[in-house]
């Protein structure tokens, strides 16, 4: 049975068209991080709002103290490193959950521990733009975030990033506090 289509404001469009099958073609379900703290922690990792002590251009050129991981100081403060390498308690024991997540719910497997800081921060992108694990990283990335007090109350300087409260911010089960900080996690004494 053929049919035509009607796109609005246009003369019908014979069913055998070619570009006919895209709209066909089977839809994936969009992940949806519905967690607004999720999606906010994440979207602050990715636009860069969060300060990161290994960060430099030359870092070598800094006190080797000032830039090294705050939890562990084993290696330069880094995207890779807090998220992927950094040996603090609190940080490895949200990473063996994430692993647990995902191997359950997506069969997929969290490589051991990244070697170097360019392999850690691959392993991190590849993870946080997966269409499978987006929303279990977003998860973990608000987790680690509020572990090391980065994610803080909204300043009003941030009206953009207001957003309605959802049930996880209603019934934060993480315990941790964060009166005084900024929303980088920097107290404002």
């Amino acid at each position: 049975m053929s049919t035509d289509v009607r796109l609005i404001h246009s003369p019908p469009i014979p069913a055998n068209f070619p570009a006919i099958g895209a709209f066909r073609a089977p839809l994936l379900p969009a992940p949806i991080v519905a967690h607004t703290n999720h999606r906010l922690a994440l979207t602050r990792l990715l636009c860069g709002s969060f300060h990161f002590r290994g960060l430099h251009s030359d870092p070598a050129s800094h006190d080797p103290a000032s830039v090294t991981c705050r939890k562990c100081g084993e290696d330069l403060e880094t995207p890779g490193h807090v998220f992927l390498q950094c040996r603090a308690r609190d940080v490895v024991e949200l990473r063996v959950e994430l692993r647990e997540e995902l191997r359950q719910r997506f069969g997929a497997t969290l490589a051991s521990e990244p070697t170097s800081q360019a392999e850690a921060e691959r392993q991190l992108r590849v993870l946080i733009f997966a269409w499978e694990t987006v929303v279990p990283m977003a998860r973990f990335v608000y987790r680690v975030c509020k572990a090391w007090s980065w994610f803080g109350r909204k300043l009003p300087s941030m009206a953009s990033e207001l957003a309605p409260l959802s049930d996880d911010e209603q019934s934060d089960d993480e315990g941790t506090s964060s009166e005084g900080e900024n929303s980088v996690g920097e107290r404002g004494d």
